[in-house]
């Protein structure tokens, strides 16, 4: 299984920035997960707004 990882910077505060990860529900191979982390990237972000994003990439999950 692959996640979304989102870095992300605070609007109110460019300085502070944190990584995210996002699981998506299903699971999907790396290629999968390029072609759609663009729409999930643009789900998180209207969902949270005092954030800015940065970065995004498709990863394995760290155990």
């Amino acid at each position: 299984m692959v996640e979304l990882v989102l870095l992300a910077c605070l609007l109110k505060n460019p300085q502070h920035c944190e990584t995210f990860h996002v699981p998506f529900l299903e699971e999907m191979q790396l290629p999968q997960c390029v072609w759609r982390a663009q729409f999930r990237a643009a789900e998180w972000v209207a969902q949270h707004p005092d954030w800015a994003l940065k970065k995004f990439t498709c990863e394995l999950p760290k155990a």
